[in-house]
């Protein structure tokens, strides 16, 4: 009897060394559907002149392959523990940031904008505001990047007359992903990690030069090379290299330098086991759609490219695969607001554009050094009910190249809560559409990273 194709498991892992696929286990198992294998194999069609018209055997060259599919956004089911998915979205050009909250007194001359920078009067600590904070909120949420806040001192924030007042120390709040643009950072060696790994987006300190860092990729015992941004002072030979959440440490076995090359969003190796046999790729990146519809789980899909590595005759795994820790929460009641308009629609969608390439190499026996990602040209999709102008300018805003934040959230159990915020959205398309008898506008619109800052888009799990 053939294989039920129902019955597959899909297994990916970051990759730390180009070139070298990792060993899969039943903890890289994803859930995921609409899984299907989409091979990638150039093939030499030899076609001389003859004396008939018959044909000569072909040749097979490169041989890469990959997946599509699809994942529940569903959180860890742990508010400072990223889940599993935003791994996937690592390969499709997004990193990490450790978020925290602070809470704060009363605002004056608010509201604080998204996206600024927050400074401490007292402590001088700094930090990213991730989303717009209203009048009477009770705390900001944000990504530190110098320094550290203190009780009972005044904030100000780049851009704004708004102050406040904080009324505690900073507490964590969660993972964001946001978008990666490929780009030279420090690298230093290190020694055996004691409690890691080190986590993508933390920041790390000098117990020597108190010098401060942000983690680039996640550092697992074994890993000889710690990738990172510097944020304060300078990393010295020898000193204990400690991160800030995992509580992680290392010794430090170089000073920094930077990267021989410009440094790519990560590498994962990734594998289908479909009962009777396994199909793997290794240095394979992805693109990514985040679709979200009205009272349904939402879904990231994924176009997984990589390396041909092989298949093997192999069973499923049977034993420590992991357990869904929670379901997808479902998609409503969450309050998007467009500008400061809050529209009736069914559908949202992101689509992020990213290109996928395959770099070829005739160094390799498979003719394919790794998959990398080539631009970033995300799209935003929605279908609102039509308004009079006056209640919201969908078509002034579409005629005029008017650009509006996106902000929606939703899910109640901490650990498997989302918020999401996209900068910049700008209509570009508004055919006309229908919904239940009632007009709609299909609206697309590209996203705009006008601050150069990779702030287009940012996912927010807490």
């Amino acid at each position: 009897m053939g294989q039920i194709r129902k019955i597959r498991q899909l297994a990916l892992a970051h990759q730390r060394v180009l070139g070298t696929a990792e060993t899969l286990a039943a903890t890289d198992v994803r859930e995921a559907s609409d899984c299907s294998w989409n091979p990638q194999v150039g093939r030499f069609q030899n076609d001389p002149h003859r004396a008939t018209y018959g044909r000569r055997k072909s040749q097979v060259g490169l041989k890469g392959g990959g997946w599509g599919y699809k994942t529940k956004i569903r959180g860890s089911g742990s508010a400072t523990t990223a889940p599993d998915w935003f791994e996937d979205l690592g390969l499709a050009g997004f990193r990490q940031e450790r978020a925290f909250s602070l809470a704060i007194g009363a605002i004056t001359q608010g509201p604080i904008p998204a996206l600024c920078t927050v400074t401490g009067g007292t402590s001088m600590a700094t930090g990213l505001v991730l989303f717009q904070t209203a009048t009477g909120a009770a705390a900001i949420y944000f990504i530190p990047l110098t320094g550290t806040f203190q009780n009972a001192e005044t904030l100000t924030f780049s851009g704004s007359s708004a102050t406040c007042t904080t009324g505690g120390t900073p507490a964590a709040l969660g993972v964001v992903a946001r978008p990666w643009t490929p780009r030279r950072v420090k690298q230093i060696t290190i020694g055996a990690i004691t409690g890691g790994p080190f986590l993508e987006g933390e920041r790390i300190t000098g117990g020597t030069s108190s010098a401060k860092g942000r983690v680039r990729r996640r550092t697992v015992t074994g890993t000889t090379t710690l990738y990172f941004d510097t944020l304060s002072g300078t990393f010295t030979n020898g000193e204990t290299l400690t991160g800030e959440s995992s509580g992680a440490t290392a010794a430090a076995g170089s000073a920094p330098s930077d990267t021989a090359d410009i440094l790519q969003c990560v590498s994962g190796t990734a594998a289908v086991y479909e009962g009777n046999i396994a199909r793997k790729v290794r240095d394979a990146r992805s693109k990514v759609k985040l679709s979200f519809t009205n009272s349904e789980p939402a879904f990231a899909e994924f176009e997984l490219m990589g390396v041909y590595e092989g298949v093997t005759d192999a069973g499923l795994f049977t034993s420590s695969v992991p357990t869904v820790p929670n379901e997808s929460p479902v998609f409503n009641g969450v309050g998007l607001l467009i500008g400061s308009y809050s529209p009736i629609f069914r559908t949202l969608s992101i689509d992020m554009g990213m290109g996928v390439e395959m770099e070829e190499d005739a160094n390799s026996a498979n003719g394919l050094r790794q998959a990398f990602n080539t631009a970033r040209e995300p799209s935003l999709t929605i279908d609102p009910l039509t308004t009079a102008e006056a209640t919201h300018p969908w078509i002034a805003d579409w005629l005029g190249d008017v650009v509006r934040a996106y902000d929606f959230s939703y899910g109640s159990s901490a650990g498997n809560r989302f918020r999401v915020l996209i900068n910049e959205v700008q209509p570009t398309e508004m055919p006309e559409g229908e919904r239940n008898s009632q007009t709609t506008h299909q609206l697309t619109g590209q996203i705009n990273d006008s601050t150069d800052s990779d702030l287009d888009i940012i996912i927010l799990s807490y």
